[in-house]
């Protein structure tokens, strides 16, 4: 009973009935459906619970943003949610169950307490500035509510969307590897240059030739392309058929192959500096040059997924 002159108490047991209501009419919506069909809640329910995430996140997404426009490491990372979605939507259009689950009665509590760990571990987390532990809170927070609003056979369909998402969060410690990581590859692209008949000389990632200078700072370290062509590799393991080692070997390809094409980048630069002038190899190819070798890295992704077996688009989305 609802104690006259207590709002908080009023609106608390109206929350929960309300929470009360919308639990029964989606386990009658998945205890009366077809063997074919896709449990749904209704529009209106998966809009407030998007909608609601947005409010409760919205730290967490002003921080994604800026590391995505700030920091060229992780740039890539605003397309992922978009791809992801994108998946989603085309997962969702062509869904089918051949049969019920037993355990679909139960999905939406379940997804609600998925739903809550989550939201504790963001309000704890943001308590202590801890935004990389809040965004990937996030992701298992959407988990939560597909799995309470949609069912659990919806969330097994829509585990690789919601995997992918993991790949938007940015990891602060690789822009620390950058320095290290930038010696190396200068180090070993002079060694690459030599074999050409380039006279150059390197100290850190400084690299020394006759007619001036280059260093290999952060943004030709090979962090970006290395994110990127990872973020690629596991997307293009995800469209194309064949089989699950093959995958994964394409997947434990794609930083070898990052790396490599931004060394052959690099070699490029010094041949040209060395050949012709450094002022030429900074003005006419340093900028472009990097997605020429980007798409040769994808390429070079597709080619060796191709001979591992994995051609062709699949057609269950």
């Amino acid at each position: 009973m609802c104690v006259r002159g207590d709002p908080t108490r009023s609106l608390w047991l109206r929350l929960s009935s309300w929470m009360a209501r919308l639990g029964a009419y989606t386990v009658g919506m998945t205890a009366n459906r077809a063997p074919d069909s896709t449990p749904r809640a209704p529009l209106w329910a998966w809009a407030i619970g998007l909608l609601a995430l947005v409010v409760a996140y919205l730290p967490t997404l002003r921080w994604l943003g800026m590391t995505w426009l700030g920091g060229s490491y992780h740039s890539h990372g605003a397309a992922v949610p978009l791809i992801a979605a994108w998946i989603a939507w085309r997962i969702t259009r062509t869904e089918r169950t051949d049969a019920p689950l037993a355990d679909d009665g139960n999905a939406f509590y379940g997804g609600l307490v998925v739903l809550g760990g989550s939201l504790a571990v963001h309000a704890w987390a943001t308590a202590r500035q801890g935004r990389l532990l809040s965004a990937l809170s996030l992701v298992s927070a959407i988990a939560g509510i597909v799995l309470a609003l949609g069912g659990s056979a919806m969330l097994r369909r829509q585990g690789f969307p919601l995997a992918f998402m993991l790949l938007m969060v940015p990891l602060p410690w690789l822009e620390s590897a950058s320095p290290a990581l930038a010696r190396r590859t200068a180090a070993s692209s002079v060694v690459l240059a030599r074999s050409l008949g380039v006279s150059a000389s390197v100290e850190g990632a400084r690299v020394s030739l006759q007619g001036g200078a280059l260093v290999v700072g952060a943004p030709c370290s090979g962090l970006n392309s290395l994110g990127a062509l990872v973020t690629l590799s596991v997307l293009v393991s995800y469209l194309l058929r064949g089989p699950l080692w093959a995958k994964g070997l394409l997947i434990l390809f794609s930083p070898g192959i990052a790396l490599m094409a931004n060394m052959g980048r690099i070699v490029l630069l010094l041949f040209l500096g060395h050949y012709v002038s450094v002022d030429v190899a900074l003005r006419y190819f340093h900028d472009w040059s990097g997605y020429l070798l980007f798409l040769l890295a994808l390429g070079a992704l597709l080619a060796i997924g191709w001979g591992l077996g994995c051609h062709g688009l699949r057609d269950d989305i």
